[in-house]
Protein backbone atom coordinates (compact mmCIF):
# COMPACT_ATOMS: atom_id res chain seq x y z
CA UNK A 1 0.00 0.00 0.00
CA UNK A 2 1.05 3.51 -1.16
CA UNK A 3 0.82 6.19 1.43
CA UNK A 4 0.53 9.50 0.27
CA UNK A 5 1.42 12.67 2.06
CA UNK A 6 -1.19 15.31 1.85
CA UNK A 7 0.21 18.77 0.84
CA UNK A 8 -0.16 21.32 3.55
CA UNK A 9 -2.12 24.05 2.14
CA UNK A 10 -1.58 26.50 4.50
CA UNK A 11 1.58 26.87 4.48
CA UNK A 12 2.87 27.79 0.84
CA UNK A 13 4.90 30.63 0.53
CA UNK A 14 6.95 32.66 -2.00
CA UNK A 15 9.21 29.99 -3.92
CA UNK A 16 12.32 31.90 -3.62
CA UNK A 17 12.38 32.74 -0.06
CA UNK A 18 13.61 29.06 0.32
CA UNK A 19 16.85 29.98 -1.46
CA UNK A 20 17.14 33.62 -0.98
CA UNK A 21 17.32 36.00 1.57
CA UNK A 22 14.70 38.07 2.50
CA UNK A 23 15.81 42.54 2.18
CA UNK A 24 12.86 44.26 2.85
CA UNK A 25 14.18 47.09 4.50
CA UNK A 26 17.83 47.63 2.40
CA UNK A 27 17.62 50.96 0.43
CA UNK A 28 19.62 49.91 -2.99
CA UNK A 29 21.08 47.04 -4.94
CA UNK A 30 24.19 47.41 -3.56
CA UNK A 31 22.83 46.86 0.18
CA UNK A 32 20.44 43.92 -1.04
CA UNK A 33 23.87 42.31 -2.31
CA UNK A 34 25.99 42.65 0.82
CA UNK A 35 23.14 41.57 2.72
CA UNK A 36 22.52 38.61 0.75
CA UNK A 37 26.09 37.90 1.23
CA UNK A 38 26.72 38.34 -2.57
CA UNK A 39 28.98 41.13 -2.70
CA UNK A 40 32.00 39.23 -4.71
CA UNK A 41 33.59 39.86 -7.76
CA UNK A 42 34.01 37.34 -10.70
CA UNK A 43 38.02 37.40 -11.79
CA UNK A 44 39.54 36.52 -15.23
CA UNK A 45 42.13 33.85 -14.37
CA UNK A 46 44.66 32.22 -16.63
CA UNK A 47 43.95 28.78 -17.57
CA UNK A 48 47.57 26.22 -17.75
CA UNK A 49 48.05 23.17 -19.11
CA UNK A 50 51.27 21.47 -18.08
CA UNK A 51 52.04 24.47 -16.25
CA UNK A 52 51.61 26.46 -19.69
CA UNK A 53 48.56 29.76 -19.92
CA UNK A 54 46.60 29.35 -22.74
CA UNK A 55 46.68 32.24 -24.67
CA UNK A 56 43.11 32.23 -26.24
CA UNK A 57 41.26 31.41 -22.51
CA UNK A 58 40.84 32.08 -19.38
CA UNK A 59 38.61 30.92 -16.08
CA UNK A 60 35.80 33.39 -14.35
CA UNK A 61 36.03 32.39 -10.37
CA UNK A 62 34.70 33.99 -7.60
CA UNK A 63 37.53 36.39 -6.05
CA UNK A 64 36.25 34.88 -2.45
CA UNK A 65 37.15 31.52 -2.55
CA UNK A 66 38.38 30.86 -6.17
CA UNK A 67 34.81 28.93 -6.96
CA UNK A 68 35.47 27.59 -10.99
CA UNK A 69 32.26 29.16 -13.25
CA UNK A 70 33.38 28.82 -16.72
CA UNK A 71 36.15 29.02 -19.52
CA UNK A 72 36.03 32.11 -21.75
CA UNK A 73 37.48 34.12 -24.24
CA UNK A 74 40.01 36.86 -23.01
CA UNK A 75 37.68 39.47 -24.22
CA UNK A 76 35.29 38.61 -22.22
CA UNK A 77 33.47 41.39 -20.41
CA UNK A 78 32.76 40.36 -16.48
CA UNK A 79 29.28 42.28 -15.62
CA UNK A 80 29.91 42.50 -11.39
CA UNK A 81 26.57 42.01 -9.95
CA UNK A 82 26.64 45.55 -8.09
CA UNK A 83 26.90 47.10 -11.48
CA UNK A 84 24.34 44.53 -13.25
CA UNK A 85 21.72 45.39 -10.22
CA UNK A 86 21.57 49.23 -10.52
CA UNK A 87 19.22 48.31 -12.76
CA UNK A 88 16.97 47.71 -10.12
CA UNK A 89 17.82 50.97 -8.43
CA UNK A 90 16.75 52.55 -11.74
CA UNK A 91 13.53 50.90 -11.34
CA UNK A 92 13.14 51.96 -7.89
CA UNK A 93 13.99 55.82 -8.70
CA UNK A 94 11.49 56.14 -11.71
CA UNK A 95 8.54 54.31 -10.63
CA UNK A 96 5.59 56.38 -10.01
CA UNK A 97 4.39 53.42 -7.70
CA UNK A 98 5.87 51.80 -4.54
CA UNK A 99 8.92 49.42 -5.35
CA UNK A 100 10.78 47.76 -2.78
CA UNK A 101 13.46 44.98 -2.67
CA UNK A 102 12.04 41.63 -1.59
CA UNK A 103 14.90 39.07 -1.85
CA UNK A 104 18.33 38.41 -3.06
CA UNK A 105 20.07 35.24 -3.33
CA UNK A 106 22.07 32.78 -5.65
CA UNK A 107 21.55 29.45 -7.56
CA UNK A 108 23.78 26.69 -9.06
CA UNK A 109 26.70 27.84 -6.16
CA UNK A 110 26.86 31.71 -7.39
CA UNK A 111 26.65 31.01 -11.57
CA UNK A 112 23.60 32.84 -11.52
CA UNK A 113 22.09 35.91 -8.83
CA UNK A 114 19.01 37.22 -8.77
CA UNK A 115 17.22 39.98 -7.38
CA UNK A 116 13.37 40.05 -6.43
CA UNK A 117 11.81 43.98 -6.78
CA UNK A 118 7.64 44.17 -5.49
CA UNK A 119 5.45 46.03 -6.76
CA UNK A 120 3.76 47.54 -3.57
CA UNK A 121 0.44 47.69 -5.94
CA UNK A 122 -1.62 44.66 -5.37
CA UNK A 123 -4.11 43.90 -8.53
CA UNK A 124 -7.20 41.80 -8.48
CA UNK A 125 -7.48 39.08 -11.28
CA UNK A 126 -11.53 38.44 -11.16
CA UNK A 127 -11.43 39.08 -7.74
CA UNK A 128 -8.60 37.52 -6.88
CA UNK A 129 -5.45 39.15 -5.46
CA UNK A 130 -1.88 38.93 -6.73
CA UNK A 131 1.17 40.91 -6.71
CA UNK A 132 3.74 41.80 -9.19
CA UNK A 133 7.53 40.84 -8.62
CA UNK A 134 10.18 41.85 -11.17
CA UNK A 135 12.83 38.94 -10.67
CA UNK A 136 16.99 40.23 -12.22
CA UNK A 137 19.38 37.85 -12.55
CA UNK A 138 22.95 38.39 -13.81
CA UNK A 139 24.75 35.25 -14.59
CA UNK A 140 28.47 34.18 -14.81
CA UNK A 141 28.63 31.38 -17.52
CA UNK A 142 30.02 33.37 -20.68
CA UNK A 143 26.75 33.69 -22.51
CA UNK A 144 24.38 35.87 -20.96
CA UNK A 145 23.97 38.98 -18.62
CA UNK A 146 21.43 40.54 -16.79
CA UNK A 147 17.31 38.84 -17.58
CA UNK A 148 14.44 40.16 -16.59
CA UNK A 149 11.27 38.56 -15.94
CA UNK A 150 7.75 39.39 -15.09
CA UNK A 151 6.38 37.06 -12.58
CA UNK A 152 2.78 37.49 -10.83
CA UNK A 153 2.19 36.07 -7.57
CA UNK A 154 -0.70 34.92 -5.96
CA UNK A 155 -1.55 36.24 -2.76
CA UNK A 156 -3.98 33.42 -1.33
CA UNK A 157 -1.25 30.69 -1.50
CA UNK A 158 2.27 32.67 -3.27
CA UNK A 159 1.96 30.57 -5.77
CA UNK A 160 3.97 31.97 -9.41
CA UNK A 161 1.85 31.55 -12.32
CA UNK A 162 3.72 31.42 -15.50
CA UNK A 163 1.23 32.09 -18.37
CA UNK A 164 2.44 32.62 -21.53
CA UNK A 165 0.98 35.98 -23.69
CA UNK A 166 1.36 36.72 -27.29
CA UNK A 167 0.81 40.72 -26.94
CA UNK A 168 3.16 40.50 -23.92
CA UNK A 169 6.69 40.13 -23.10
CA UNK A 170 6.98 38.80 -19.70
CA UNK A 171 11.46 37.82 -20.42
CA UNK A 172 13.82 39.85 -21.69
CA UNK A 173 17.35 40.76 -21.57
CA UNK A 174 19.66 43.51 -21.08
CA UNK A 175 23.22 43.17 -23.64
CA UNK A 176 26.00 42.40 -21.60
CA UNK A 177 27.91 45.99 -22.59
CA UNK A 178 25.44 48.54 -21.56
CA UNK A 179 26.06 52.34 -20.00
CA UNK A 180 24.46 54.23 -17.29
CA UNK A 181 22.61 55.66 -19.80
CA UNK A 182 21.36 52.65 -21.27
CA UNK A 183 20.52 51.07 -18.03
CA UNK A 184 17.98 53.83 -17.21
CA UNK A 185 16.30 53.63 -20.53
CA UNK A 186 16.42 49.84 -19.83
CA UNK A 187 14.72 49.97 -16.37
CA UNK A 188 11.71 52.60 -17.86
CA UNK A 189 11.42 49.68 -20.51
CA UNK A 190 11.08 46.87 -17.68
CA UNK A 191 8.52 49.60 -15.72
CA UNK A 192 6.46 49.71 -19.01
CA UNK A 193 6.48 46.38 -19.95
CA UNK A 194 5.25 45.17 -16.61
CA UNK A 195 2.00 47.32 -16.86
CA UNK A 196 1.69 46.06 -20.04
CA UNK A 197 1.86 42.42 -18.83
CA UNK A 198 0.09 42.33 -15.85
CA UNK A 199 -2.78 44.40 -17.80
CA UNK A 200 -3.02 41.61 -20.31
CA UNK A 201 -2.86 39.07 -17.47
CA UNK A 202 -5.89 40.47 -15.91
CA UNK A 203 -7.77 40.40 -19.28
CA UNK A 204 -6.20 36.34 -19.43
CA UNK A 205 -7.95 35.73 -15.84
CA UNK A 206 -10.83 37.26 -16.62
CA UNK A 207 -11.82 35.08 -20.21
CA UNK A 208 -9.98 31.92 -18.48
CA UNK A 209 -12.64 32.09 -15.12
CA UNK A 210 -15.72 32.48 -17.62
CA UNK A 211 -14.68 29.17 -19.65
CA UNK A 212 -16.23 26.19 -17.80
CA UNK A 213 -14.53 22.94 -18.22
CA UNK A 214 -16.27 19.38 -17.82
CA UNK A 215 -14.99 16.27 -15.83
CA UNK A 216 -14.29 14.76 -18.76
CA UNK A 217 -12.22 17.60 -19.77
CA UNK A 218 -10.10 17.32 -16.73
CA UNK A 219 -9.48 14.05 -16.59
CA UNK A 220 -8.49 14.06 -20.47
CA UNK A 221 -6.19 16.97 -18.80
CA UNK A 222 -4.59 15.09 -16.11
CA UNK A 223 -4.20 12.41 -18.54
CA UNK A 224 -1.86 14.64 -20.91
CA UNK A 225 0.14 16.19 -18.04
CA UNK A 226 0.70 12.13 -16.41
CA UNK A 227 0.82 9.83 -19.65
CA UNK A 228 0.44 6.37 -18.59
CA UNK A 229 3.95 4.18 -19.08
CA UNK A 230 2.99 0.65 -18.17
CA UNK A 231 6.55 -0.47 -19.81
CA UNK A 232 8.00 1.16 -16.88
CA UNK A 233 6.71 -1.10 -14.30
CA UNK A 234 4.59 -1.56 -10.82
CA UNK A 235 7.09 1.02 -9.11
CA UNK A 236 6.15 4.02 -11.95
CA UNK A 237 2.46 3.36 -11.83
CA UNK A 238 2.41 4.38 -8.31
CA UNK A 239 4.55 7.38 -8.30
CA UNK A 240 1.74 8.14 -11.39
CA UNK A 241 -0.70 7.91 -9.07
CA UNK A 242 0.94 9.61 -6.05
CA UNK A 243 1.34 12.61 -8.02
CA UNK A 244 -2.49 12.60 -10.03
CA UNK A 245 -3.32 12.80 -6.19
CA UNK A 246 -1.48 15.25 -5.05
CA UNK A 247 -2.97 18.01 -8.45
CA UNK A 248 -6.42 16.94 -7.42
CA UNK A 249 -5.96 17.79 -4.23
CA UNK A 250 -4.28 20.89 -5.60
CA UNK A 251 -7.71 21.80 -8.36
CA UNK A 252 -10.00 21.14 -4.89
CA UNK A 253 -7.64 23.62 -3.07
CA UNK A 254 -9.89 25.79 -0.73
CA UNK A 255 -8.60 28.98 -1.68
CA UNK A 256 -9.67 27.61 -5.55
CA UNK A 257 -13.59 26.93 -4.34
CA UNK A 258 -14.90 30.06 -6.60
CA UNK A 259 -13.10 28.56 -9.79
CA UNK A 260 -13.58 25.07 -9.49
CA UNK A 261 -14.20 23.99 -13.12
CA UNK A 262 -12.97 26.85 -15.02
CA UNK A 263 -9.81 27.08 -16.69
CA UNK A 264 -8.65 29.79 -14.31
CA UNK A 265 -8.64 27.11 -11.66
CA UNK A 266 -7.04 24.68 -13.63
CA UNK A 267 -3.95 26.80 -14.29
CA UNK A 268 -3.89 27.87 -10.66
CA UNK A 269 -3.89 24.31 -9.75
CA UNK A 270 -0.93 23.66 -11.94
CA UNK A 271 0.83 26.66 -10.49
CA UNK A 272 0.45 25.51 -7.23
CA UNK A 273 1.70 22.13 -8.22
CA UNK A 274 4.26 22.98 -10.05
CA UNK A 275 6.13 25.25 -7.35
CA UNK A 276 4.91 23.02 -4.28
CA UNK A 277 4.39 20.01 -4.60
CA UNK A 278 6.28 18.66 -7.70
CA UNK A 279 9.46 18.07 -6.07
CA UNK A 280 11.39 20.04 -7.68
CA UNK A 281 14.39 21.63 -7.01
CA UNK A 282 13.94 25.17 -6.05
CA UNK A 283 16.42 26.50 -8.59
CA UNK A 284 14.45 25.16 -11.36
CA UNK A 285 11.56 27.25 -10.25
CA UNK A 286 13.38 30.54 -10.66
CA UNK A 287 15.21 29.26 -13.81
CA UNK A 288 11.88 28.25 -14.93
CA UNK A 289 11.02 31.61 -14.39
CA UNK A 290 13.90 33.51 -16.28
CA UNK A 291 13.81 30.89 -19.34
CA UNK A 292 9.96 31.17 -19.82
CA UNK A 293 9.94 27.17 -19.96
CA UNK A 294 7.26 25.36 -18.03
CA UNK A 295 6.32 21.73 -19.82
CA UNK A 296 3.26 21.61 -17.71
CA UNK A 297 1.65 25.12 -18.21
CA UNK A 298 2.65 24.69 -21.77
CA UNK A 299 0.88 21.42 -22.43
CA UNK A 300 -2.12 22.45 -20.12
CA UNK A 301 -2.49 26.02 -21.77
CA UNK A 302 -2.31 24.00 -25.46
CA UNK A 303 -5.05 21.67 -24.41
CA UNK A 304 -7.52 24.31 -23.18
CA UNK A 305 -7.36 26.90 -26.08
CA UNK A 306 -8.43 23.71 -28.02
CA UNK A 307 -11.49 23.67 -25.75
Amino acid sequence: MTTIQQPTFENRTTPWHGIGTVVLDTQSAQEAIERAGLDWEVEKREVCVDGEPLKHKVALCRSTDNEFYEIVSPSYNVLQNKTAFKIADEIIRIADEEVHYETAGSLFNGKKVFLTCEFGNEMKVVGDPFKTYLLLSNTHNGRSAVHMAITPVRVACWNTIQVALSRAQAHYAVPHYSTMEERVAYATAALRKTHEYMALFGEFGARAAEKHVSPAEVEALVEKLFPERPECGERHIKYRQSRIDIFERCLNAPDLTQFKGTAWGIINAISDYETHFAGRNRQRILSTILSQEGAMYKQALEFLTTL
